[in-house]
């Protein structure tokens, strides 16, 4: 997929639970190939962080 512009994404990645930031990890490619949107399932715990996505 990296390289590849699309439309939409949806995911639920890996909720960072074993590795510290790994839904970050793919919040961050999934805004590099997203032309209009990003939906994503994350931990209530990395709301912030999320948001400040934005």
């Amino acid at each position: 997929c990296i390289g590849q512009i699309v439309d939409t994404v949806v995911m639920n990645p890996p909720f960072g639970i074993r590795k510290k930031g790994a839904d970050m990890d793919f919040l961050f490619v999934a805004l590099q190939i997203a032309s209009e949107a990003v939906y994503s399932l994350h931990k209530s715990s990395t709301r912030d962080v999320s948001l400040s996505f934005r």
